[in-house]
């Protein structure tokens, strides 16, 4: 993994249920890996107690799947084949899936995105205290997870990038390659939440004194003031109290 775009290791792949699923990639001789099952149960013993890694967790032949969708974005040439893990049941389910060139590397891949599936789960529940337990219990894992996090704003959707983010990538019209789709994902999750706003009002069209004003905000495919919600344009600049 290279330390300077820990985004490149991460992608959120859409689900046809509506969720999506993070998928995980790690050179093979990167430090985190040799310790992936270690991690794992120790994410699951503080964040999930109840559950086991040997007698929980399941696993899935999900490459057909994956990789298709990691095609149809350009993404991950090099990789053919992805395990899914999952643990929990219902709507207590979380899954993750690694993809790996055999079978040992794919298992710690995997082993390792559903550590950082769980510890995603974990900063939706606020509890900031346990995730710098895990990251000051093993160095790194911080990184991998914080690009975990920012991936998750990015949506994958056969061959572009969805919440307007696909502006970035190319002009509207333009066929975009998946190479600079690729670059599109990474920059668009390397942004301040306030850059990625920016960068959606953007892809909307809006007026560029609209998008640097303070009280922007995006809703839907429409960018509106949330001063006084109306739709945001140069004239609604100069009036509005």
């Amino acid at each position: 993994m290279d330390p300077e775009k820990p985004e490149e290791t991460v992608v959120w792949l859409p689900h046809p249920d509506g969720w999506k699923l993070l998928c995980l990639r790690m050179d093979p001789t990167a430090t985190l890996l040799q310790s992936a099952a270690n991690i794992l149960d120790d994410v699951l013993s503080r964040a999930m107690g109840e559950i086991s890694r040997v007698q929980d967790m399941r696993e899935e032949e999900v490459t057909e799947w994956v990789v298709n969708q990691l095609r149809m974005n350009g993404l991950w040439p090099e990789h053919t084949y992805a395990l899914k893990l999952s643990v929990g049941h219902g709507q207590r389910e979380i899954s993750a899936c690694g993809c790996g060139s055999n079978q040992k590397h794919r298992k710690r891949v995997a082993h390792l995105a559903l550590a950082l599936r769980i510890m995603v789960e974990c900063a939706h529940r606020q509890r900031g205290d346990l995730l710098q337990t895990l990251w000051d219990g093993h160095p790194g894992l911080q990184t991998v997870a914080s690009a975990a996090f920012r991936m998750q704003s990015v949506t994958l959707t056969r061959g572009r990038l969805g919440d307007g983010a696909a502006g970035a990538a190319a002009a509207p019209g333009a066929s975009a390659s998946a190479a600079e789709r690729y670059a599109a994902v990474t920059q668009y999750a390397s942004m301040s939440p306030a850059e990625q706003l920016q960068a959606k009002a953007r892809a909307l069209g809006a007026e560029e004194v609209c998008v640097l004003d303070p009280f922007l905000t995006v809703q839907g495919d429409s960018v509106k003031c949330m001063a006084c919600n109306k739709h945001m344009t140069s004239s609604h600049l100069a009036t509005k109290r």
